[in-house]
């Protein structure tokens, strides 16, 4: 089960670094889209960069090229917040983008996880892409065919089970709601995943096929 949920705007994304004074990320490859150009290496970006950094998509690999990029963005993000962030930024960080969260925590809950943040260690926070696939659909309405992204049921039931799941409280597969009548077209990856360390110290960047 999940405790508890946040989600996001992207204006909040913006003016959190701002809020920061900008953010040092390490930029690994040259990136230009509609007069939006990035260099390659270690760049301090303000809040409209950082947006240009995490949502480009022009890569031959799309969405997966874009998800592997923005986790060097993540990394600079928790270590600006260990290294630099004291009691009172937090608080003005989080008045600052409470507009545009929507959360089931409350003001109590959300101050208080400044002393759990703090004591975490970049190498504990684990990232990885459910396995599953592209695949083309055709939408209701006449609408051109598309392109999506669908889950492998029983690879996802396998990664929930090895890294969020108590080894006696497994959960099965035919659990997940996730349809099974999906064919893949381009094959199916399963995403070996990494430590915002394994990011910084650039590890961890292979795709395997799933099993």
């Amino acid at each position: 089960p999940i405790d508890y949920y946040v989600t996001i705007d992207m204006q909040a994304l913006v003016e959190m670094v701002d809020n920061f004074g900008g953010i040092e990320v390490y930029i690994p490859h040259d990136m230009s889209f509609a007069g939006s150009v990035l260099k390659q290496g270690y760049r301090n970006l303000d809040g409209e960069a950082a947006e240009f950094f995490v949502r480009n998509r022009n890569y031959a690999q799309a969405d997966y090229k874009r998800l592997e990029t923005q986790q060097y963005f993540y990394a600079a993000l928790v270590r600006t917040f260990l290294q630099e962030y004291d009691l009172a930024d937090y608080y003005k960080a989080c008045k600052n983008v409470a507009y545009y969260i929507n959360t089931d925590l409350d003001l109590t809950e959300i101050y208080g996880l400044y002393a759990t943040m703090t004591k975490v260690n970049p190498s504990d926070i684990y990232i990885v892409r459910l396995p599953g696939g592209g695949y083309d659909y055709t939408p209701a309405f006449g609408l051109a065919s598309q392109s999506g992204y669908a889950l492998d049921r029983d690879a996802v039931a396998a990664l929930l089970n090895e890294h969020f799941r108590e080894a006696d409280h497994p959960v099965e597969a035919d659990k997940l709601e996730i349809p099974t009548d999906v064919e893949w077209p381009y094959g199916v990856t399963s995403d070996p995943g990494k430590t915002l360390g394994d990011v910084n110290s650039g590890e961890g960047t292979e795709e395997t096929p799933a099993a």
